[in-house]
């Protein structure tokens, strides 16, 4: 369901047609008035006016793809546009990173020079911390290319690795890039959108690209969603239900290898979800790649899940729906029930 309770089936088809939900429309029938999200930009001089036109380009609307089976245009953002919202930004919510400071990420080994980046975006999210109050609705960290060129490797598309998996920028799964980068946000009173120069770019195509209008529409509605809330919500949702998807992560914690940990999702009617990390087991069996739980893993992991539930409802549910990666065994049957 989206503004005003009407309901779609297909997101993109919802939001053109009734508007995103809305911040008071969340648990509420009020109508928002037109809705300005102001977003904080971090990066090089290059990399912030990428994002910044970016946004100037998505002020009006982006046709889809014709060869698409389903799929909607991107509307385009602003008062006369169907969304109901902009972005605004301001000089003070914007963070350049210092041209020498840039140059120090080229001077090492690709490792070395991920660790010098690290450490520059964490200046300068201390920065954004201690000089903007009020914070905006979302800092947007836009990566330059010039880290990625000096802190990749050529012709590859290995992930950007900070260390071999030992001291200390390696905790057990955050021995990359992007994963620390995310940590080191998470520590600041302020809600970041991390953002590569190839989404920003809705002239490129590539294979591994979405088609522009899909990107326009994915990374404007999670800026949206980490701004004010829920744009959309399941319809229909059975009073007193739970629903669960559980799925792997395939970790590296203790110096062993093959070590899985649960990873899952757990849906409420309001619209949130909150994500539930397992501990961490060993999986290694000559004939079966995909992970499965014991009886007493699958018990916890229930018992995990009603607490979130009962936390945020004050009251059991009724029943619970689980959907897995991985065929059910009936050791975890028995733990489920």
């Amino acid at each position: 369901t989206f503004k005003n309770d009407g309901e779609a089936y297909h997101p993109q088809f919802g939001l053109r047609t009734f508007g995103p939900r809305g911040p008071s429309d969340v648990k509420s029938q009020t109508v928002d008035e037109f809705l300005q999200i102001r977003l904080g930009i971090i990066g090089s001089e290059e990399s912030i006016d990428d994002f910044q036109k970016f946004l100037k380009r998505i002020e009006k609307p982006i046709p889809a793809d014709p060869k698409k089976p389903v799929s909607y245009s991107f509307p385009g953002i602003g008062l006369t546009n169907p969304l109901k919202f902009n972005f605004i930004t301001d000089q003070d919510w914007i963070f350049e990173i210092p041209p020498e400071d840039l140059a120090k990420c080229g001077k090492g080994t690709v490792k070395e020079n991920a660790r010098m980046a690290i450490e520059i975006f964490e200046s300068e999210f201390e920065k954004a911390n201690i000089e903007v109050e009020p914070k905006p609705d979302v800092f947007v960290i836009s990566i330059p290319k010039y880290i990625l060129k000096k802190c990749s490797y050529p012709m590859t598309r290995r992930r950007i690795k900070i260390a071999d998996r030992a001291g200390k920028y390696s905790s057990s799964d955050i021995y990359d890039f992007h994963n620390y980068l995310k940590i080191i946000a998470m520590q600041y009173p302020f809600v970041t959108q991390f953002v590569k120069p190839r989404t920003l770019d809705l002239e490129s195509k590539g294979r591994s690209l979405q088609e522009p209008s899909e990107r326009a529409w994915n990374l404007t509605m999670a800026m949206y969603y980490k701004a004010t809330g829920i744009p959309w919500k399941l319809a229909h949702f059975p009073k007193g239900t739970c629903f669960v998807g559980i799925g792997f992560v395939r970790i590296f914690t203790g110096g062993r290898a093959n070590m899985q940990a649960t990873m899952t999702q757990v849906f409420l009617k309001s619209g949130e979800h909150f994500v539930l990390r397992g501990e961490p087991f060993h999986w290694e069996h000559p004939k079966i790649k995909s992970p499965h739980l014991t009886k007493d893993q699958a018990a916890n992991l229930i018992k995990q899940i009603i607490s979130v539930y009962k936390g945020q409802k004050k009251k059991l549910p009724e029943r619970i729906v689980i959907q897995k990666t991985s065929q059910v065994w009936d050791d975890e049957l028995e733990g489920f029930d």
